[in-house]
């Protein structure tokens, strides 16, 4: 864990000779080796675990999270191609339900949304635990470009959380009016 924190890779191919593995979890924060070296940026780490056939496409924390919903979330394009080109799944759910694509919706990273929708089939209509879709989310964060966009890509409207509240409720609470009019309209 130590050598992919600090991008040790010699140390790691070492490490991978012995038998330790990538999914291996440190007892102190519950990542795995290879959650920790895509987090502080270690490409080559990554790389070199990738070429080993490591399994990646999984819950990287103990938790269920995941680097892909990390990155999805701060808005690392690229990183986040690289991510889904090592096999994550796009429509990988955490302990809550929140796909990669409801954590763009929520940060509002509209080119990430439009990557994952277009060129890796996320399912536009997903829904959380609490029955949240990424349009609900979008409209919850005021972020107009990709409620916009959402719609235009066929997300359903009118989805009631297990509260009872709708995308319309939610842009009226925020006072929201350019949300309330493409709504409406």
């Amino acid at each position: 864990m130590i050598a992919c924190k600090n991008g040790y890779l010699e140390i790691i191919k070492y490490l991978f000779e012995q038998g330790v593995t990538v999914d291996a979890y440190n007892q102190n924060n519950d990542k795995s080796p290879l959650y920790s070296a895509i987090e502080y940026g270690y490409w080559n780490i990554v790389d070199f675990f990738e070429n080993q056939k490591s399994y990646v496409n999984k819950h990287s924390t103990l938790i269920g999270d995941n680097p892909l919903m990390n990155k999805c979330l701060s808005g690392e394009y690229e990183r986040v191609q690289d991510l889904i080109k090592y096999g994550y799944d796009v429509n990988d759910i955490d302990e809550y339900g929140y796909t990669p694509l409801m954590k763009a919706c929520i940060g509002g990273k509209i080119e990430i949304v439009k990557f994952l929708i277009n060129q890796s089939n996320a399912n536009i209509n997903n829904t959380n635990n609490s029955e949240y879709t990424a349009l609900m989310f979008a409209v919850e964060n005021n972020h107009f470009d990709i409620v916009k966009y959402l719609i235009e890509n066929h997300a359903t409207l009118n989805n009631k959380s297990m509260f009872g509240i709708n995308e319309l409720m939610m842009a009226c609470k925020n006072s929201n009016v350019q949300i309330v009019q493409y709504l409406i309209d």
